[in-house]
């Protein structure tokens, strides 16, 4: 039962026959179109928007001669707001990708294609200003 739970979440049970493969080949465990993932996403864009709104906001009202991390009141938030996209590295790099209409589910492909792609602008992007 448990097992299933987490297929629905984490696997969109969706048949893959797009694409030929073996059904013994291992798989990243996450579908890009899984309920996880979705929810994942929609997560993360709340979390940019939150940032795109507090973080100029901070930068105006807030200086460092006033003790800039002592005083900012969104700081504890700011900080899990930083872990989650630093986790999200990691969710990333777990997830399946579409390419050209196939879906990709290999570890192999997917960690070059993460690797490739998408690894240093989220690396870029997820370090955690509040915590310096």
């Amino acid at each position: 039962r448990i097992s299933r739970m987490l297929e629905f979440l984490f696997w969109s049970g969706q048949n893959d026959s797009s694409e030929d493969h073996d059904s013994n080949e291992r798989r990243v465990p996450i579908h890009p179109f899984s309920p996880f993932s979705q929810g994942w996403e929609f997560v993360s864009g709340c979390l940019l928007l939150y940032s795109a709104i507090v973080t100029p906001l901070v930068i105006a009202f807030y200086t460092e001669d006033q003790g800039f991390c002592g005083r900012v009141p969104t700081i504890g938030l700011d900080m899990l707001v930083d872990l989650f996209f630093f986790v999200e590295i990691f969710v990333h790099a777990l997830t399946g990708r579409v390419v050209r209409g196939f879906y990709v589910f290999e570890w192999k492909r997917v960690l070059r294609l993460y690797s490739t792609q998408d690894f240093l602008p989220d690396l870029l992007c997820s370090s955690p200003v509040a915590w310096v």
